[in-house]
């Protein structure tokens, strides 16, 4: 409840505040942030240690202080969203690549757009869905569930549609890529703890194989795509060409290799900006020890059994 408090307390005030005031808010507040929070501190300078075995612990932690950093400037940046036009995003966000979209629309059979909590995620996405096209988001569900209500309502404000990953979540997954829209995942956390163990940065975890499967059931394009922070709301926003899926007849194999072909690229975008991927548990603590299947967790029907969400 304080932090939704907070929530309503902040929101009305980022938007007016000038950006170099909010990027001392978020040095400021990142460091007291990875100062305190022990746990969460600890979990960073892990995943960094896998992600970047060759780097020294100097610069390792140099990166953990700045992720702490970006992680207040996402919130920041969702709380002037209310506050920011459709024009100032768009010239905050210069986009590359977009050829990649229209090329998997002509295609006709949806798009899946993958991702790692990477640089301005939730802001620089707003460009996708101010170009037109439906998109539909997968997200936690963040409680309190009023905080979480009005953090949707500010990332739908230029077109975006946000959607809790539960049971319901297929249908409506299956429904938009039907109509040729556009479903966004991030693919660098397994949020429902249904994921396979496969290895990421060289070492085994659990991941989410739910782009591969429904890729592979629906024919739908998998693009790639991040948004790198330059400054507050500003940076470039680029879309990658298609991950090509796996077609051997053999389900099981074929979700695995697609999946494994998925996290190469979400490993070249955090190798690319590792002080910017925003994630606070440690990814790899419970990588070989299998974890109950939550009631919530949707599932993807295949032909060999089922792949969950």
């Amino acid at each position: 409840m304080a932090q939704y408090l907070l929530f309503l307390v902040g929101a009305p005030l980022v938007g007016r505040l000038p950006h170099g005031v909010l990027t001392l808010i978020a040095s400021v507040f990142g460091a007291i942030s990875y100062i305190a929070a022990r746990d969460a501190r600890r979990a960073v300078q892990s995943n960094l240690a896998v992600a970047l075995p060759d780097v020294s612990e100097r610069a390792r932690r140099s990166a953990a202080v700045r992720i702490f950093m970006h992680g207040v400037w996402n919130y920041l940046e969702i709380l002037a969203l209310g506050q920011t036009s459709a024009d100032r995003v768009r010239a905050g966000y210069p986009l590359r690549g977009w050829e990649h979209v229209d090329r998997a629309r002509e295609a006709g059979k949806g798009l899946i757009m993958v991702s790692a909590h990477v640089g301005a995620f939730s802001s620089a996405g707003q460009i996708v869905g101010l170009s037109g096209v439906p998109t539909t988001v997968l997200v936690e569900q963040i409680q309190p569930p009023a905080l979480h209500d009005r953090l949707s309502r500010l990332r739908e404000k230029f077109g975006l549609r946000m959607l809790v990953a539960d049971r319901s979540a297929i249908r409506h997954i299956m429904s938009a890529l039907r109509h040729n829209e556009c479903v966004g995942m991030m693919c660098d956390r397994d949020v429902a703890g249904t994921g396979e163990l496969l290895p990421f940065f060289g070492k085994e975890t659990r991941v989410t194989t739910a782009a591969a499967t429904i890729a592979l059931r629906t024919g739908a394009v998998v693009l790639p795509v991040v948004g790198y922070r330059t400054g507050f709301m500003t940076g470039p926003a680029i879309v990658t060409e298609p991950v090509e899926m796996p077609h051997t007849g053999n389900v099981a194999d074929d979700v695995r290799e697609g999946t494994l072909r998925i996290l190469a690229r979400l490993e070249s975008f955090i190798r690319e900006h590792p002080e910017q991927w925003v994630v606070f548990e440690d990814l790899w603590r419970y990588g070989t020890i299998p974890r109950t299947r939550p009631e919530s967790a949707p599932r993807v029907r295949s032909t060999t059994g089922s792949e969950p969400l």
